[in-house]
């Protein structure tokens, strides 16, 4: 059975509380199978284990990624970023790191799973909030990005990406629930003529 979780939050000025829905994923399958993944990833050390001397080549290897990046070289980031994965499983930011590569390739599923794991593993880093409402933007999950980008502003008020990102989240819900209402009549009115 789902538990429904009450929070306080202050409202960051001049934004609305997109929704009363606590974290957004309760149905979705691939949000809720990520966060399965990070829970054993954290519980088995044989998975979450690294040593100093791995770590350390996993950040020089995140360096790569990110000079990568910077070229827009996509695929090569998402690859460097992937090994040093392998290398230190625990490390949210090379999910996050990754997660904006799989974004730039049109990759939003594996862009998606890449953010739950990050706000998993760092869930107090505002970062992590963002990534996630970016890749619900992307698969037009408009309500559960905007609450992804709530979250984060609950953890950092001032963030002005996070405010710019919440406001453009539910506007595109606003401007496609207003399309599917106006179909909606539509197709009703024009359904209801058939001389009956």
């Amino acid at each position: 059975t789902a538990t429904t979780k009450t929070t306080t939050t202050t409202t960051p000025e001049g934004v609305e509380n997109p929704s009363t829905k606590e974290g957004g994923d309760e149905d979705d399958p691939k949000e809720q199978a990520a966060k399965a993944e990070v829970a054993k990833l954290m519980v088995d050390p044989k998975l979450s284990s690294s040593n100093e001397q791995q770590q350390d080549e996993a950040l020089e290897i995140k360096k790569l990624g990110n000079a990568e990046f910077v070229k827009k070289e996509w695929q090569e980031a998402v690859g460097h970023y992937s090994r040093a994965i392998e290398l230190f499983p625990t490390e949210a930011t090379l999910y996050s790191n990754r997660s904006a590569s799989f974004m730039a390739l049109g990759r939003y599923d594996d862009a998606l799973r890449d953010a739950v794991f990050c706000q998993e593993l760092r869930p107090d880093w505002p970062k992590s909030y963002y990534r996630l409402a970016v890749a619900r933007l992307a698969l037009e999950r408009y309500e559960d990005a905007a609450v992804a980008a709530w979250e984060g502003l609950a953890k950092d008020p001032k963030n002005d990406e996070l405010k710019s990102l919440l406001q453009k989240c539910v506007k595109k819900g606003r401007k496609v629930h207003r399309e599917e209402k106006q179909s909606n009549r539509s197709s009703s009115s024009s359904g209801s003529s058939d001389g009956s």
